[in-house]
């Protein structure tokens, strides 16, 4: 699988900020939010991999297709 790594700028220090628009699209399940809100909280630099986000957050392999 692909690893990726996090760049955002939505962070300050302690805390992580959504924007509104994010926050409020009904594009987005709450699943999707949930996973958005914690990559976005990650240090920069944070190699994302599917393994650790699905257990991170309980999602099985049909869940997280």
């Amino acid at each position: 699988m692909t690893d990726y790594v996090v760049e955002t700028e939505f962070q300050g220090p302690g805390f992580v900020a959504v924007p509104n628009a994010v926050a409020q699209s009904d594009k987005l399940g709450a699943d999707a939010l949930g996973v958005l809100v914690w990559l976005a909280s990650q240090p920069a630099g944070f190699v994302v991999r599917v393994v650790s986000i699905r257990e991170r957050f309980g999602f099985g392999k049909d869940k997280w297709q």
